[in-house]
């Protein structure tokens, strides 16, 4: 997801600032503006590569673990809660097999104190020993197989261990090889974005500012055609003369040139004269004309 968001950045970037070549020198700016283009492809080849070699094998595998290690904790906690069953049961049975025992043995020492006794008191005695051997025996057969089945749940405990270390290993492995597939992917886009900006620098380190500057001019009279501007071309007439100027005309005419101003003749004072004269003359043809 961050791979794919910075590569949608760098390519919106691109785009954003495609058409900027007035603001820096054009050369470097066509060179440097397809190079973002460039390393978002790379960063948008790798978000891909991540989702379908990275993300997507990892989840299954997260999936497939997850399962498994619920169901390993279950029978391994189940095996424990046995097991504990099972020592409680062998101490139990080594015990009843101790107190048979003694008494087996007290009734064989007890028949061999009898060796003068009556056959009768003798037969009772054998009796007994018989009798105590059987429960020894009968002993002897519950705590071994409390003793076995003990040393059974023990076996299947350590296979149940066993197997979470071997799950355990596997994880361990599978999360280094996407990392050394995430880690050598990400070198490989390095490599070659570095690639890119090589061949960028060695495009830049060749302008000349003299032929972008140009290239800029082409460019903006191309797009720019400015029209002349409309100039008022005014002619002056002889005699049409403002109230103002026409005083100082008066004035040279008498010989008083060292008061008059001869400078100084507004455009709109004249504009207005030939506009009254244009209108006098006007009236005069009409007059004549009637």
């Amino acid at each position: 997801a961050i791979e794919s968001e910075y590569a949608a950045a760098l390519s919106k970037l691109a785009k954003t600032t495609r058409d900027k070549a007035s603001f820096i020198n054009f050369d470097g700016w066509v060179r440097l503006v397809p190079l973002a283009d460039i390393e978002a492809s790379q960063h948008t080849e790798l978000a891909s590569m991540i989702d379908t070699r990275l993300s997507e094998p990892l989840k299954e595998f997260a999936e497939v673990y997850d399962a498994n290690h619920k169901m390993l904790v279950k029978v391994v906690r189940g095996l424990q809660k046995d097991l504990t069953a099972d020592a409680d049961s062998v101490r139990k049975r080594a015990a009843e097999y101790e107190a048979v025992a003694q008494d087996h043995e007290i009734a064989v020492a007890a028949l061999a104190a009898q060796k003068k006794a009556k056959s009768s008191k003798i037969a009772k005695h054998e009796k007994d020993v018989a009798k105590a051997r059987k429960a020894l025996d009968e002993a002897s057969a519950r705590y071994s197989g409390a003793v076995d089945t003990g040393n059974k749940t023990q076996l299947k405990l350590y296979g149940a261990l066993t197997t979470y270390e071997t799950m355990e290993t596997r994880r361990i492995e599978r999360t280094m090889q996407l990392l050394e597939l995430m880690v050598q992917s990400e070198q490989s886009l390095h490599t070659r974005v570095a690639a890119a900006f090589d061949t960028t620098l060695q495009a830049v380190a060749a302008m000349s500012p003299e032929a972008s500057v140009a290239q800029i001019a082409r460019e903006l009279a191309a797009d720019a055609k400015p029209k002349p501007p409309a100039y008022v071309v005014v002619e002056h007439v002889p005699g049409t003369l403002t109230p103002k100027n026409a005083e100082k005309m008066r004035k040279i005419a008498a010989g008083d040139v060292g008061r008059v101003g001869v400078f100084g003749v507004e455009l709109d004072e004249l504009l207005d004269a030939e506009a009254e004269n244009a209108g006098a003359a006007g009236a005069a043809a009409s007059a004549a004309a009637a």
